[in-house]
């Protein structure tokens, strides 16, 4: 190495140790991947001919540090223009440039690499991705399968190699080669290939679940969580048990869940669900306390919280119930089921008030619904006060039913209304109107 090179590689290299921790995580420390980059570009058999190269690629690796997409381009592009004979600038250029979403010009820069390097292996992924990207299924298989010819461990041609599989629903192939890239993460150790590797675990679980074999893809939902322990891999495997009938099993999937996503109230609704199911119904109590003071997202869950609440009042554990509707209630307010269910469960505790403003709430909500008026009108009725009120309520319900068609609810409006014989009579006009 010249003495003019050996000097940029310790001015930049120098620069990534001081400017990495500025965007990194901690300040009080380098950003190892930065310096990982920068030390691979220097290592064989990658020989730097252009210094000019060499700081413009290091400097791309410092600029993408503060997630400056397109000064790390810009860069990259000029490492690549002063380097005639090492390929490695034009590999990272032709990888930029891919998720730029600019397959043409990616493609043209990996094999202008090819060109240079005909056995580069990050240039046949780099190919192999566009060609997954465009739909060459059958290409990008053939890219893999050179890139791994040529570097059997290489993680990116082997995560390549799993993702057209699958897309070719090769899942024996796609089964193999995880197999493979699990044995290499397991050398490298690099928080990267292992979250890469529970991705693709999920992906070919998932495969495998559609494919009948649930034995495999139970084996590999919990080894995505293992190697990606986050709260999509644990509500994952949570799902994959609920289906299968494994109550107590997914409950506690959905509980680490839970614990890594700052108490998400959707998986705590379908955790306290499958408590209840599995008879431990305190645990499941638990679950709608903590729904009830956590800050809900609208929508969410409300049908199985409503379930939930149902299967407490069955079981006559009402304060519970009341809890879970009140949940419902709170991730759907826009919904009138929670409100219809609660307005039943204070009428079953002879709660004339709260159930008739459950009811009024519903009616505000959607003034159209049958099922709703009866409700407001029986709990009119009940609630006492004005029987006009009481009456008006039962023959706008009456007139909704008829109007949905619904013969029972009529029905029921009508008994409340009694026979003609038992209605009120008109009283007669004054003799000055008749007169008149």
């Amino acid at each position: 190495m010249t003495q003019r090179l050996r000097k940029a590689v310790g001015l930049l290299v120098s620069s990534a140790l001081v400017l990495a921790p500025a965007v990194g995580r901690a300040r009080s420390a380098p950003d190892p991947a930065a310096i990982r980059d920068a030390t691979r570009a220097l290592e064989t058999p990658h020989r730097w001919v252009s210094a000019q190269s060499l700081y413009h690629y290091l400097r791309a690796v410092i600029v993408a540090q503060r997630h400056d997409r397109e000064g790390a381009l810009r860069e990259l592009r000029l490492a690549a223009l002063y380097e005639t004979e090492n390929a490695y600038p034009h590999d990272a250029l032709a990888a930029a440039l891919l998720d730029e979403g600019d397959f043409t010009a990616a493609r043209q820069e990996a094999r202008r690499a090819l060109e240079m390097a005909p056995h580069d292996a990050r240039a046949w992924v780099v190919l192999g991705r566009v060609d997954e990207a465009e739909g060459h299924h059958a290409r990008a298989m053939a890219a893999a399968r050179r890139a791994l010819a040529l570097a059997p461990r290489q993680a990116a041609a082997l995560e390549l190699a799993v993702r057209v599989s699958l897309a070719r629903h090769a899942l024996g192939e796609a089964r193999s080669r995880l197999e493979q890239l699990a044995d290499v993460d397991a050398a490298s150790g690099t928080g990267r290939d292992r979250r890469a590797a529970g991705r693709l675990c999920a992906d070919v679980a998932d495969a495998e679940a559609a494919a009948g074999n649930d034995a495999a893809a139970l084996a590999l939902y919990r080894k995505a969580a293992t190697l990606e322990p986050t709260a999509p891999r644990f509500a994952a495997l949570g799902a994959f048990l609920e289906t299968r009938g494994q109550s107590r099993d997914a409950a506690e999937a959905y509980a680490q869940a839970i614990s890594r996503s700052g108490d998400d109230p959707a998986l705590m609704a379908k955790a306290a669900r499958l408590y209840l199911d599995a008879g431990e119904a305190p645990v499941a109590a638990a679950y709608i306390d903590a729904i009830a003071h956590a800050g809900v997202v609208p929508g969410r869950e409300a049908k199985a919280l409503l379930a939930l609440g149902s299967a407490f009042e069955n079981r006559n554990q009402l304060d519970r119930a009341q809890r879970a509707f009140d949940a419902a209630r709170a991730l759907a307010p826009q919904d009138t089921k929670p409100l219809l269910v609660l307005g039943g469960l204070f009428e079953r505790q002879n709660r004339c008030q709260r159930a008739l403003a459950q009811f009024e709430l519903a009616a505000k909500l959607d003034p159209h619904d049958p099922a709703i008026a009866v409700g407001l009108a029986r709990a009119r009725t009940r609630a006492g006060g004005r029987p006009d009120l009481a009456r008006l309520a039962w023959k706008r319900a009456r007139t909704l039913a008829r109007a949905r068609g619904d013969v029972a609810l009529e029905k029921l409006a009508e008994s409340h209304l009694g026979s003609p014989a038992q209605r009120p009579a008109r009283r007669p006009a004054p003799r000055s109107a008749r007169r008149e």
